[in-house]
Formats: C-alpha cells, sequence, structure tokens
C-alpha cells in the first residue's frame, strides 16, 4: 500500500516538475517515429548510380585520411527485440512500463534507446584494453598499433592529429566518452556530435532525444566518469538535430560524413588525419558496402565489414581516399587492403 502510494506521489511530482516544451518535443518525436516506420527511405537509393569506387583507378587520390569506426555498446532496444524471440512479448511490454513511467522525464527507453547493462560493461572493456595495451611486437600489424595508439590519443609520427566525433544518437556518444575517457581527460578535448553519422533505420531508436546544437541525457551512462561535465566534452555545432523524414537519405548522409571528414583535415591548425567515429552497425556496414570497390564489396566475394555487423564496441580502422574523376563526380574509396580490427570484430 505504502509502496503503491509513494509511486504515485513521486510520479505526481514528476509531472508537475517537468520541463513541458520538451514533454512536446518527445511527443512530437513519436509522431515522427511513427511517419518514418511508414513513410522512411532512409535505406532507400539506387545502388547502380552509385559510382564503382575503382573508377579512382589510376588516378592519384586528392585526399587520404584515417577511419577509425567504433561500434556502440548494447543499447535497451537491442536488449528488448535480439535476445531471443520468444521472451520479446515479455520484454517489450516491460520496456512500454518504463517509457510510460519516463513519459514527462528528458529519458526514454525506445527514442534514441541508451546503453543498457551489458552495453556499459562492452565499453568499460574496450576502456580497460586500451588502457592496459601494449604494443604487440613484431606479429602486430603495424597499423594496428599505430590504431590502437591512436585511440589512445599518443602523439603519431610526423604530427598526425585525430579527432573523435559521435553520431548524435546517446549510444553512440556515451560509448565514444567511455571508451576514450582516458584519452579526453588528458586531451581535453572534446567529442563532436555530427548528424551526419546518424543511424539508418525506420524504428524510433534511431531518432535522436536531444535538438540541434543540444546534448542528450548521458546520465545513466556517463554520469559516473570522474569530472564528467556535458558542457565541456561535447562540441555540438555540427549537430544539426534530427534526420529528416523527406529529402535526405543514408547516402547523403556518409557523403556529407566523407566531405567534412576531408574538408576539416586539410585545417592547417585543428584538421586531423585521422577521424575517430562512434556510431552505428547499419550506417558502417554501408558505408563499407558503399565506398569499397564493387569487387570486393559483393555479398559472395565480400570482406567481413560489408557483410557482416562489427560487434558491440569494437573497433575497426581503414583509410578512405578521394578524387574527382573526369566525368567531374567526387569519388570516395575505402582501400581495402587497410581494414584492420583494432578490438573485437565482427558478429
Amino acid at each position: 500500500m505504502w509502496r503503491m502510494i509513494s509511486v504515485l506521489v513521486l510520479f505526481v511530482v514528476t509531472v508537475v516538475t517537468c520541463d513541458l516544451e520538451f514533454v512536446l518535443h518527445k511527443a512530437s518525436l513519436y509522431a515522427l517515429g511513427l511517419c518514418h516506420l511508414l513513410l522512411s527511405r532512409d535505406r532507400k537509393w539506387s545502388k547502380k548510380k552509385v559510382p564503382d569506387p575503382d573508377e579512382m583507378c589510376g588516378i592519384a587520390p586528392e585526399g587520404r585520411i584515417r577511419i577509425v569506426f567504433i561500434r556502440h555498446g548494447e543499447s535497451a532496444w537491442n536488449e528488448i527485440f535480439n535476445k531471443g524471440k520468444m521472451r520479446i512479448p515479455y520484454r517489450l511490454a516491460r520496456g512500454i512500463a518504463r517509457e510510460i513511467a519516463l513519459f514527462f522525464t528528458d529519458d526514454s527507453i525506445f527514442i534514441d534507446s541508451p546503453l543498457n547493462g551489458d552495453g556499459l560493461r562492452q565499453v568499460h572493456e574496450l576502456a580497460r584494453f586500451l588502457r592496459a595495451w601494449r604494443p604487440g611486437g613484431a606479429e602486430e600489424p603495424a597499423a594496428v598499433t599505430s590504431g590502437i595508439r591512436c585511440l589512445r590519443g599518443e602523439e603519431e609520427e610526423g604530427g598526425r592529429r585525430s579527432v573523435v566525433v559521435s553520431s548524435n544518437l546517446r549510444r553512440a556518444i556515451a560509448t565514444a566518452t567511455i571508451a576514450l575517457w582516458g584519452r579526453l581527460q588528458r586531451t581535453k578535448e572534446r567529442v563532436k556530435i555530427l548528424t551526419f553519422c546518424q543511424e539508418m533505420s525506420r524504428n524510433i531508436d534511431t531518432l535522436a532525444l536531444a535538438p540541434a546544437k543540444a546534448v542528450p541525457d548521458l546520465k545513466g551512462n556517463c554520469g559516473d566518469l570522474r569530472s564528467w561535465d556535458p558542457a565541456l566534452a561535447y562540441d555540438t555545432a555540427l549537430n544539426s538535430g534530427n534526420k529528416k523524414l523527406f529529402g535526405t537519405s543514408g547516402l547523403k548522409r556518409m557523403r556529407a560524413f566523407c566531405e567534412w571528414a576531408f574538408k576539416q583535415a586539410k585545417d592547417p591548425k585543428q584538421g586531423a588525419s585521422t577521424v575517430i567515429v562512434g556510431g552505428h552497425s547499419l550506417f558502417f556496414r554501408t558505408f563499407f558496402q558503399t565506398f569499397l570497390p564493387k569487387s570486393v564489396g559483393d555479398k559472395k566475394k565480400g570482406l567481413d565489414c560489408a557483410v557482416k555487423k562489427m560487434v558491440n564496441a569494437g573497433a575497426v580502422s581503414f583509410e578512405l581516399t578521394t578524387a574527382q574523376v573526369e566525368s567531374g563526380a567526387i569519388i570516395y574509396r575505402v582501400v581495402p587492403e587497410s581494414i584492420h580490427v583494432l578490438y573485437g570484430g565482427y558478429e
């Protein structure tokens, strides 16, 4: 009896003290989520019209950068829908109950789904790996050694710099923050939040909870980090808010990311030759499928990165090149032989 009364009192206090503007924003996200579920073409574009990256063959690249993809840890959404189909109804009912309880707060289980307990464990394991890592000797490829040093924020040969960016979704931001917290504390750099890297899907968990130029609620995932302050940890200048329902696609966001990556690399003061991306499995796999030469991206001949998902909290590095071909098109090409698993691997 007293427990029911206390729950009711807590609910009333939450409703009375809530941010009404944000509650209305959250309600609009549910409506947008329904529209995406029914109408989204985020992963629909003509693959035949995407140029083969091997059109660059015989042309000297105009730019070359290294990319490191870090997939987020397991999310609350993954826990409900991806862990044994027989128990989905039970987990879904429990998730709906939690969502109702959170409606008048700045948190959510379904919208912009956060890391769950297993996801936090996976990300902290990556952080521990990076802290404890020592060079593996002659048997470890030089690209792997260099990639892990880069994640740790150690100075690279020739003054090469790296920058940490993330999708605008909470599970990706939290993964980049927790996994690289030792580096971020030491360098005082900010994680750049990029809408370009928002996940490709019609599901509501791929909608961002925070509006443009804002940081979402990360206390449940990052609140235990020593000295963590969201006002100091993130750069939101390139967070333009949610992906649009119409007039955009995953392909456009991938190309916008590539364009930004090469553009920032040219900055003589702040430019980085390595971009570390906290992001998502479908975005990453589709990126490889799109920008690998078609001869190796074909499902029958493909590399693991083009046909499998990266494991949760896994890290993979590769080189990306660009050039303008005779037709005037800007081509981006993942160099197949440059792909290396730094941590984890593929499912």
